[in-house]
């Protein structure tokens, strides 16, 4: 299911839970009482938890901290999930449930968005998450029946994301390229002749160091 159909439900949900909130045209907009977007993270999560289902919570703390959510944001995703996993920390059933669809949504973004996600979340190594992206991206295609057409367009966007931290882009090359020669099966033929030649941005030898690593090192 994509991102604006996601979307549709989330405001839908916030219909049903806040009795004076209304959808604009552009069905991108949700009106939300002043009471909820001037709570803490922690407390917008609370009443979430109280009122909607596990895996709409979920969907809503990616969507928020992504900016998907025009006039709703989660400052700290850090905190807000740390909130509802307190929430749900006696009930094991909604817990799984959020845990699942938490890591579900996650993985179903494009890189782009995956990316800032990552590096929001305080889940993913800072300095290694170019490779969890690389690796992840294969079982992605697959899922999603990307063909060449798709990784292309949504792997340039990614590099152009990536000007400012050349280190994330070339270890998700390197990721990518491992995945792709260990497990292939069911990426369309063109994509992996292509982008097993993907090439890494190339840096100067000399920029190589602790402060500046631009992910030619291991």
């Amino acid at each position: 299911m994509n991102k604006s159909i996601w979307l549709i439900f989330l405001f839908a949900g916030f219909l049903v839970i806040f009795s004076s909130c209304k959808k604009k045209n552009d069905g991108h907009h949700a009106d939300v009482p002043k009471e909820f977007t001037s709570m803490s993270d922690r407390e917008r999560v609370n009443y979430l938890v109280d009122n909607v289902t596990p895996d709409s919570v979920a969907r809503f703390l990616v969507d928020a901290s992504l900016g998907d959510i025009e006039g709703v944001k989660i400052d700290t995703l850090m905190i807000a999930q740390g909130a509802a996993y307190e929430k749900y920390e006696n009930q094991p059933d909604e817990m799984a449930i959020f845990s699942s669809e938490l890591e579900r949504y996650a993985a179903s973004l494009d890189l782009t968005r995956k990316k800032k996600l990552y590096a929001m979340s305080g889940m993913h190594d800072p300095e290694g998450f170019g490779y969890d992206l690389g690796l992840e991206y294969v079982n992605n295609i697959r899922e999603k029946k990307l063909n060449l057409k798709d990784v292309t367009e949504e792997i340039t966007e990614f590099r152009n994301s990536c000007t400012g931290s050349p280190a994330t882009y070339n270890r998700f090359v390197k990721g990518f390229k491992i995945a792709l020669q260990l497990d292939h099966v069911g990426v369309p033929a063109d994509v992996y002749q292509r982008f097993m030649m993907l090439e890494e941005i190339p840096v100067p030898a000399s920029s190589n160091t602790v402060a500046g690593d631009t992910g030619n090192n291991p």
